[in-house]
């Protein structure tokens, strides 16, 4: 289904979401001290494209589910984009901000319907590769300034649920992991039944760390331990 020339999907059209393993960053506790359910969908959120009416004026209540296909983007998208990187690749992160963090794999259970966003398969729904809406994409899915996405976020809900369709979700490609691929679903229709939980690591942990390492050294970054505590912050240059 085509749409007008303001709309930022020219077609809406769904990709798969497969049923498999992914991985998500959570805190361990709310902020009233109950704990994180892994399998929840977080209606506060403001993350990239995250819907709410905090975020967008006429912006429905909605809940905010993001998985990664890797637990390197997980962690990326999450916690390390604002990471320092050194020489050789290394991801140096100081450790007071894994405190209270954890890292759930979590498994779908079935397929589900997601708009793509990522490249090749952004051509499902912006045909023309030198159209506005390409460009707007790009931004999208790249910007550090996750304000700028959420207009944009209800727009496109807007225009699904306008169409006649459900509005399950959208996927990109994670930034800084390579080969990562990010789902952000919405609830509704999300459903926690839909997801099995596998693990939780603590992030803040001596395994933890370990598997920070283990995730990175799979994506080809090396995790930089914090050797002097939470003010320990190493200079450029020096590594």
């Amino acid at each position: 289904m085509t749409h007008g020339e303001d709309a930022l999907l020219e077609r809406i059209a769904f990709d798969t979401m497969p049923a498999t393993i992914y991985a998500r960053v959570h805190p361990a506790r709310l902020q009233d001290g109950s704990p994180v359910d892994p399998l929840s969908a977080n209606p506060r959120s403001t993350a990239r494209m995250a819907i709410q009416p905090a975020l967008a004026a006429r912006a429905p209540a909605l809940g905010m589910f993001y998985a990664a296909t890797t637990s390197a983007g997980a962690l990326f998208e999450a916690l390390l984009r604002h990471a320092a990187i050194y020489p050789k690749r290394q991801v140096y992160l100081p450790r007071h901000k894994l405190r209270g963090q954890c890292l759930a794999l979590v498994e779908l259970r079935r397929p589900l319907d997601i708009i793509p966003l990522g490249l090749p398969d952004r051509r499902i729904v912006v045909p023309d590769p030198d159209s506005w809406r390409e460009g707007r994409w790009r931004e999208l899915i790249s910007t550090a300034d996750h304000r700028d996405t959420h207009a944009a976020a209800l727009a496109v809900y807007e225009q699904v649920r306008a169409a006649g369709f459900e509005h399950g979700g959208l996927s990109w490609p994670s930034i800084q992991a390579p080969h990562a691929v990010v789902y952000l679903l919405y609830e509704p229709p999300f459903q926690r039944e839909d997801w099995s939980l596998i693990q939780v690591i603590a992030l803040d942990t001596p395994q933890g760390e370990a598997f920070i390492a283990d995730a990175l050294a799979h994506a080809g970054y090396a995790w930089l331990a914090d050797p002097a505590g939470g003010d320990y912050e190493p200079e450029p240059g020096a590594i």
